[in-house]
């Protein structure tokens, strides 16, 4: 029932300064712990660094020039320091990373459910990647039940760690001592101690749950034995002493029963909670050294541990003549040449130049080879890949290397938006491919920088309000009537907004807005039950309930990701224990290869058409200016065209009527919630055709806007409106676009006024104008899109909408095949076939294959559809040939 914030916070309230994370043969929590306690540490430290810096200028003016005011300032702005520094150091906590490991006593390998305890915990960096490698092997090599070890491993991964002996019945030493056996039990020690040396300890604690035999005692007298240091600790699953009711509460959900179930798991105590020093002190009264230990391991571990803030990206292996480097700018001129001929003109080779600059400066160079590796290795093989995804197609690099298929240059994309030259991060390219054949890039990739480098990542499933209800509501007795009952009062709510909290009026749902429901509260207020269910629930939400994989995300590392953060098992395959975004905080190269339907519809609409009208089509060549195709979509006839096809979408492309592929791009940008509600796509068609007037607030906008009618619809208008009218740089015209997007009012308060000021310094734009442009801007900041990313998906929308166009039969077959699982769509289809006298009839043995099938050529009447054959009941494809 903990949470990190709520622990560091509870161990600040109560006077400690360091705490240890040691879940059970996991570090799933290891990095959001170490993170948040970073985090409040450097705010705790902030006014301290600050007062550091005012002592130094004090003292620089008192040495410059000698006088008594200036050296008695400069001696109190010193003092302040000091004690901030020393404020600081008592209110930081130190997070300190370790895991409770099962050992296996035969073996992490024999199938075995006997297994003794221990805890590691991590002394340094060195330290903590072997407890990152030594957890996830017990995850790949030894899970049995449980994740395992054994002593040989820790033994190949002790350097770096501090070993303490375990508590409860199935520490180390305990099993040994309960049974009598102190001879094997000192023994066992002895072994720990010869790996450990100084970093063991024997680890003593105490519940209230002593039994005839004393664990305490006996671990005592083993540790004097043999001149080991004790240690108190103090398991913590909750934190109060009265949450205990919750925790037994999420026992009986865990175990899939009921809190009155007498057989179940329970704790042998409600002790299990954070006590306070003082509690701690008269608990171990008798034994004062092991409670000083306990600081003395702390001041043992770094405050730094998971290393953050630097990138490990795999080597590309380059030809033995060139490095990474050179290789890329090859490869580059060579894509240059391709995609623009033997000639390129000064503003193709300068864009090209200066984009390699950047990723030369910033050091991913191997980062686009490695990706344009594994996107031209599919396309060499047939796989389709989609022409982009994201702001990775405003490079001209990418667009050279075949990593996307859309001219940059031509349609305005912007490589700052994809990378800022003045902040380096890991850029960021996501790739679609063909859904049906994905799997296959991803095996190419594994086997070529190694299986045990590439992960998928783990997800973790949350509890939701609903779930967290019907699961207490279960572990309760209730019928499931009634639980149902009071989790449909929840409000549906894809965003997670309306939680419990908001449906009792306990906060607000968005500001000053409330979502409190009524009926809840009634409830709440006046049904003990209810309220004993939902106040369970309310600790219970959002806590963390299943474990999935990312639906796309990869890791590629130098070397095994166990190197680089801990690893897990998830539907027995490997997936990092940390979710995504703490994985690239880690400095890890994050892929995803993401499966699209469309591209799979176009690549068997393809093979369909080169069958049926021995024509071969290359969407790469296909002409972007086909009438067909935009009369096609001027009459709304959108089914099955790429994002097309709602009846609004179809409206709105009626009203539109598109008759350049600058069009298409615009589509997929205004055709979302902000834009469609302040009514942006009726001020575009109203432009377009002459209903309304285009005006531009400054002759030099008329180059950003003219495309879009004098509208600001995407973001890198605003970005090169703030370049060309104001002088911004690059870097700093992406750092305009983020603070608007994140409504950042702090730094947009700062690019105001050299907005404005940039504008009457280089065009003598009035002021005032400025100003109301400005705010103007801000208004549409929140609804403008990344252009790169609606080019891209518009001329997918675009290569389908040609399909429909022109190879009608092939595009509906290729569509029926994919949609075959969904019954309305696929009605949909047949429907319009049959309007267009294209029949689709039933199976037939002579005719049908596996999937619908075009029957005739085009030159020949009637084309006609077949209906699959249904494979038989326990029978392959081959037998039923």
């Amino acid at each position: 029932t903990i949470t990190p914030s709520k622990l560091l916070r509870s161990i600040k309230d109560k006077g400690m300064r360091a705490v240890a994370i040691t879940d059970r043969g996991n570090l799933f929590g290891a990095f959001e712990l170490y993170s948040t306690a970073k985090d409040l540490n450097e705010k705790v430290k902030g006014p301290a660094d600050k007062a550091a810096d005012e002592a130094k200028k004090a003292r620089a003016v008192a040495a410059a020039g000698p006088s008594p005011d200036a050296e008695a300032v400069a001696v109190a702005a010193e003092r302040s320091a000091t004690e901030l520094m020393e404020c600081a150091k008592r209110e930081s906590i130190k997070a300190i990373i370790g895991c409770q490991v099962n050992v296996a006593p035969l073996g992490m390998r024999e199938k075995v459910r006997d297994m003794h305890q221990l805890v590691l915990l991590a002394r340094d960096e060195n330290g903590y990647r072997n407890l990152s490698r030594l957890v996830s092997r017990g995850w790949l090599e030894g899970f049995y039940f449980e994740p395992r070890v054994d002593l040989e491993a820790i033994r190949e991964h002790a350097e770096g760690l501090i070993c303490l002996t375990g508590a409860g019945r199935d520490g180390f030493l305990n099993r040994h001592l309960a049974s009598g056996a102190v001879e094997e039990a000192q023994r066992q020690l002895g072994l720990l101690k010869d790996v450990f040396t100084d970093r063991l300890y024997v680890e003593i604690s105490d519940f209230g749950v002593e039994g005839p035999v004393s664990s305490i005692a006996g671990n005592v007298q083993l540790a004097r034995a043999l001149d080991v240091p004790i240690v108190a600790t103090n398991w913590v699953h909750y934190l109060e002493k009265s949450d205990h009711r919750i925790h037994d509460v999420q026992l009986a959900i865990e175990n899939a029963t009921t809190v009155a179930d007498t057989r179940r798991k329970r704790m042998p105590s409600p002790d299990f909670y954070l006590k306070t020093p003082d509690e701690m002190a008269e608990l171990f009264k008798d034994l004062p050294e092991a409670l000083a230990n306990t600081l003395v391991i702390a001041e043992q571990c770094a405050t730094k541990i998971i290393p953050t803030g630097q990138y490990y990206l795999p080597k590309f292996q380059c030809p033995e003549d060139e490095d990474e480097t050179s290789l890329l700018h090859k490869l580059c001129l060579q894509g240059l040449s391709r995609r623009y001929g033997d000639k390129p003109t000064d503003e193709q080779r300068d864009r090209l130049q200066f984009e390699l600059d950047t990723i030369g400066t910033m050091g991913f160079e191997a980062y686009f080879l490695i990706v344009a590796d594994f996107i031209n290795w599919a396309k060499g093989r047939g796989i389709p890949v989609g022409p982009g995804r994201g702001s990775a197609a405003g490079s001209l690099v990418s667009y050279c290397l075949g990593i996307t298929d859309i001219c940059p240059l031509r349609y305005g994309l912007l490589f700052e938006r994809f990378m800022n030259p003045g902040r380096k991060s890991m850029p960021d390219i996501d790739v679609d491919f063909c859904k049906d054949r994905r799997g296959e890039v991803i095996e190419y990739v594994s086997n070529k920088y190694g299986k045990d480098a590439v992960t998928q990542i783990m997800t973790l499933g949350t509890m939701k309000a609903r779930m967290a209800i019907k699961d207490v509501a279960r572990a309760f007795e209730w019928t499931p009537e009634e639980s149902q009952e009071l989790a449909n009062l929840i409000p549906e709510d894809p965003s997670g907004k309306h939680d419990l909290q908001v449906c009792l009026g306990r906060k607000p749902l968005d500001k000053d807005m409330y979502g409190t429901v009524d009926a809840m509260v009634k409830r709440y207020d006046g049904d003990e039950r209810t309220r004993n269910v939902l106040d369970a629930a309310l600790q219970l939400e959002k806590l963390g309930r299943s474990l999935g994989v990312h639906a796309c995300g990869v890791i590629i590392a130098p070397g095994p990701v166990s190197s680089y953060v801990p690893v897990c098992k998830v539907k027995d395959k490997p997936a990092t224990q940390y979710n995504m975004s703490q994985v690239e905080k880690c400095g890890l190269l994050k892929m995803d290869f993401l499966g699209l339907k469309t591209m799979s519809i176009l690549k068997k609409c393809a093979d369909i058409v080169k069958a049926s009208e021995g024509i071969v089509i290359d969407y790469d060549r296909i002409d972007l200016a086909d009438q067909r195709t935009f009369d096609m979509l001027g009459a709304g006839d959108t089914l099955g065209v790429f994002q097309c096809e709602s009846t609004g979408f179809q409206e709105l492309i009626k009203l539109l009527k598109p008759d350049r592929f600058e069009d298409m791009i615009a589509l997929v940008a205004l055709y979302r919630p902000g834009p469609l509600q302040a009514g942006m796509h009726i001020q575009y068609c109203d432009r377009k055709h002459g209903r309304e007037l285009v005006d531009y607030p400054h002759a030099v906008l008329e180059r950003s806007l003219k495309e879009t009618f004098g509208l600001y619809i995407y973001q890198e208008q605003v970005m090169n409106i703030s370049r060309e009218l104001c002088g911004f740089t690059p870097a700093e015209a992406d750092d305009l676009r983020k603070a608007m997007g994140k409504k950042d009012i702090n730094v947009l308060t700062k690019l105001e006024q050299k907005f404005v000021d940039g504008a009457w310094q280089n065009h003598q734009f009035p002021r005032e104008k400025c100003t109301d442009m400005w705010h103007k801007i801000l208004g549409f900041a929140s609804y403008c899109f990344n252009k790169s990313h609606s080019a891209c998906y518009g001329l997918i929308a675009y290569w389908t909408a040609y399909m429909k166009a022109n190879h009608y039969a092939a595009f509906m077959t290729a569509n029926l095949i994919y949609e075959m699982d969904n019954k309305d769509k696929m009605t949909r289809f047949v429907e319009e076939l049959r309007t267009k006298n294209i029949p689709v009839l039933p199976p037939d043995i002579n005719e049908s294959g596996w999937e619908f099938t075009l029957v005739g050529r085009c030159d020949q009447d009637p084309l006609r559809l077949r209906r699959r054959q249904r494979r038989r009941r326990g029978r392959g494809r081959g037998a039923d040939r």
